[in-house]
């Protein structure tokens, strides 16, 4: 069995990047929920509530996924590669 080595940069980049997702998935759904809540005082009544509710909770569920897998990874790919492209001058 093959262990991976994780680099410290590679490392640093993965937490930037869950800080920055956690933050982008926060900020995301706060104003999500004002829009609706706004929508909702307006409007009184919607009757289609429920599937506005599905396509909310469709909506958190790719913003968790892209937030807390995608934007790691990408930030661990970049941290390793920066660091070794720039350990090598």
């Amino acid at each position: 069995m093959a262990l991976m080595v994780v680099s410290d940069p590679g490392l640093s980049g993965a937490l930037g990047g869950l800080v920055l997702g956690a933050v982008e998935f926060v900020v995301a759904m706060a104003v999500a929920r004002r829009a609706l809540a706004r929508e909702m005082e307006e409007e009184g009544d919607m009757p289609g509530l429920a599937f506005v509710a599905r396509r909310l909770r469709a909506m958190r569920n790719a913003l968790a996924g892209f937030s807390f897998v995608a934007l790691p990874a990408l930030g661990y790919a970049l941290g390793s590669t920066l660091a070794h492209n720039g350990g090598a001058r």
